[in-house]
């Protein structure tokens, strides 16, 4: 278990033992983040010298493979660290689910369109790249900006939605049910993006920059995204400012590093995220990285 300890320590990987965490209950194992769910707690657990590794949320797993996700190292030296050596992962049940868009889903409305140009925005330009609309009244997705989601080939498959109140939850997408693709299995925005991206974590973020910034759409970022995202020779992770951020920001440059192509992490100096970042630091990141200049082109 040392040798596990320390690798998870060495790649600030967050990690509880038995009786630190809820979900990590059974002594001798260790819980940590999982890499495939992208949940937000120690949900992957893996006992050290047995080969044993199971997610809360998405069931049995490879520990070798989880950890070398985790850590951004190959699966020898995971299973090196593990002191066992371990199966091939479990394959992954097919998605069931089929595009739903929730009860609602219509135009702008004008309150829709006051969040956004508070914002900074041009709603129309918005409608027109990124196709987005708004939730009225109805449902339980009330007065939410829709924002649906594609695939590589432009087709939609998923969606999610941002409030436009000042409380609540921020976002909220589609269930497992709800959408043909995992929206964590994409990137939000890649349909529209080249040879170079600029990688953030929320669509709001992807607005700002333009056609080329994709997001995870969360904090968290799966093994499927990273894959979509060494699909492009150039990467540019521009996380938030915060601490917290810039941690994810440096283990996820670790994992594209180890890749053929360019991979660079930028820290915006005018705000903590690129929706409430300057424009002018905004134009200096298109003209830099993606070869564009004034917001919406495309």
């Amino acid at each position: 278990m040392d040798a596990l300890i320390q690798l998870l320590e060495q790649h600030n990987v967050p990690y509880r033992l038995a009786g630190q965490d809820k979900h990590v209950s059974k002594q001798g194992w260790i819980g940590m983040p999982c890499p495939w769910c992208g949940g937000g707690g120690f949900y992957f657990g893996i006992r050290p010298g047995s080969g044993k590794a199971n997610c809360w949320k998405c069931g049995g797993r490879s520990a070798s493979a989880g950890l070398a996700l985790l850590c951004g190292v190959t699966d020898r030296e995971a299973q090196k660290a593990l002191g066992h050596r371990v199966g091939p992962a479990e394959p992954r049940k097919a998605h069931q689910g089929v595009l739903q868009r929730p009860k609602g889903v219509g135009p702008l409305l004008p309150a829709h369109r006051r969040y956004l140009e508070g914002r900074g925005f041009d709603p129309d330009e918005l409608v027109r790249i990124w196709k987005i609309g708004g939730i009225g009244p109805e449902g339980k997705l009330k007065w939410r900006i829709f924002i649906p989601i594609f695939d590589s080939r432009g087709r939609e498959v998923s969606w999610t939605s941002r409030t436009i109140g000042p409380s609540g939850r921020r976002y909220h997408s589609a269930g497992e049910q709800q959408e043909a693709v995992p929206h964590k299995d994409l990137l939000y925005g890649g349909h529209l993006a080249r040879q170079s991206v600029v990688i953030v974590e929320g669509p709001i973020d992807a607005w700002a920059i333009g056609p080329g910034a994709v997001a995870t759409c969360g904090t968290s970022v799966t093994p499927a995204q990273v894959a979509a995202m060494l699909e492009y020779p150039v990467r540019i992770v521009c996380f938030d400012s915060t601490d917290e951020a810039q941690e994810r920001a440096g283990r996820l440059c670790s994992k594209l590093s180890m890749f053929a192509g360019q991979t660079e992490n930028v820290l915006l100096e005018t705000g903590d995220d690129a929706a409430d970042a300057d424009r002018d630091e905004i134009e200096e990141l298109r003209s830099k990285y993606l070869g564009l200049v004034g917001i919406g082109e495309s």
